[in-house]
């Protein structure tokens, strides 16, 4: 079959860059491309191993221990094949430099028009889902000023300090400059987690029998709600493109990414598994409020760098998105033009998130139903239609990728689902929760 002008285009930017590849281009203080594989695991494990982690022991009430163990490590494992796809993409088609172009790319063969609409669409919903994960990171800041402060001044006042500090950190264009304050953020959740295992086991030092199997007085609904809480804590995918866009060396990519997702498995294992033997099956979600009084606060104290850091990583890859598409080949020029740009989007990204955060009374399920919606379909579903489009016309020659790729998208399709249904019957289950309100919302 012969390819159209769009093929040929990608089949020569692929064979031009690969080439380059070969020798990369030594560092330069100008380039946008200058991280190394290590400044790439700061980003990946400022991004992924953040509060989501303290959901995790919760989580594992609801599932009871094995189960939570199962699906821990499987979903890392399966977030770390697709990730490896990820990788091969990338190096596949270099042009690519978000879930935009990915999404220009699986639609070029039904032509331009095809391609553009692709881009569009893979990239709306990819910012749309940062847009909601930054709301939450801003929401997340006024928990925790409400909680170390004793609600020391108006809710408001902490989200709009959130959002103010967030835009100032994105900033800087280049995703290197924001490596070096993710290793603040990584120390800050291990701490985190630390303290809480030494609130909850000084409250609880007896422990809990952990060979109950499962948890049989759970309702569907909150098992599915439970998995939910296990598939956010891997949901990192979607900003991998962005990442190795600024790699000099993006075959380095891969040592970062299994070095992100060991480092997130044994530590979400180890945290499910060690605070819920402590806590029971009483656990808070997240895990801090069940350390007591005097350890929550200092548990908080400790995690306020990755509340902001990790929402920073997702706010400047949504604002590296947005303004590739709006200004394409002005990302990475220098000058008072593009970082005008940069530092409108900037605030206009924040401006939304806060507001999304000020205005939904029930956040948290609303953050739910985005992530079974989209959250399951970049980190796991996406991932395989990018195996079936690289693969096209040889699906047979690689049996392994084709049956875990079947199966990756029939787990997606099932759990989005499930996920979706879930959410919206605990929208509607819960009334809780008042727009812009200065009453405290540690409790939400």
């Amino acid at each position: 079959m012969p390819l159209d002008k769009k093929e040929i285009r990608i089949e020569t930017s692929v064979r031009k860059t690969s080439t380059d590849l070969e020798d990369p281009a030594p560092p330069n203080d100008n380039s946008f491309k200058t991280m190394r594989w290590w400044n790439v695991s700061l980003l990946m494990i400022a991004e992924v191993i953040s509060l989501g982690i303290l959901a995790l022991p919760h989580a594992t009430a609801k599932l009871g221990f094995f189960p939570a163990v199962f699906f821990i490590v499987t979903f890392g494992f399966v977030a770390t094949y697709a990730g490896y796809v990820i990788g091969t993409f990338k190096l596949r088609f270099m042009e690519v430099g978000n879930v935009g172009d990915a999404g220009a790319v699986l639609f070029s063969p039904y032509g331009p028009r095809a391609a553009n609409l692709g881009r569009r669409v893979f990239g709306t919903l990819s910012v749309a889902f940062l847009v909601f994960i930054m709301a939450a990171h801003v929401l997340s800041f006024g928990i925790m000023m409400n909680v170390v402060t004793n609600h020391g001044t108006c809710t408001i006042v902490f989200l709009v300090c959130g959002t103010l500090l967030s835009i100032f950190l994105c900033l800087p264009r280049r995703l290197v400059e924001v490596s070096w304050i993710s290793i603040v953020s990584m120390f800050s959740i291990f701490g985190a987690v630390v303290v809480t295992v030494a609130g909850v086991s000084h409250l609880h030092p007896g422990g809990n029998d952990l060979t109950k199997a499962i948890a049989k007085d759970t309702r569907m609904i909150d098992g599915i709600v439970a998995l939910m809480d296990i598939i956010m804590a891997y949901s990192g995918n979607v900003a991998f493109f962005n990442f190795m866009s600024e790699m000099r060396d993006p075959r380095e990519y891969r040592k970062a990414l299994f070095t992100l997702q060991t480092l997130a498995t044994i530590i979400y294992v180890l945290a499910a598994t060690v605070i819920y033997y402590f806590a029971g099956p009483d656990i808070a979600a997240p895990a801090l409020g069940s350390a007591g009084p005097l350890m929550r606060k200092i548990a908080y104290y400790l995690a306020m760098p990755t509340i902001v850091i990790a929402g920073v990583v997702n706010g400047h890859v949504a604002i590296k998105m947005v303004f590739r598409s709006w200004k394409r080949g002005m990302e990475e020029q220098k000058g008072w033009t593009p970082y005008c740009w940069w530092v409108g989007l900037n605030v206009g990204l924040w401006t939304i998130a806060w507001v999304l955060a000020e205005s939904i009374p029930n956040f948290g399920n609303l953050l739910a139903l985005v992530s079974s919606s989209l959250g399951t379909w970049f980190t796991y579903g996406l991932s395989a239609g990018l195996w079936f489009f690289m693969h096209k016309g040889k699906y047979w020659n690689s049996k392994f990728g084709l049956v875990a790729n079947t199966l990756i998208l029939i787990g997606t399709v099932a759990l989005s689902g499930f996920g979706m249904w879930a959410s919206l019957v605990a929208i509607r289950e819960d009334s809780s929760g008042t727009a812009w309100a200065c009453a405290s919302n540690e409790g939400y």
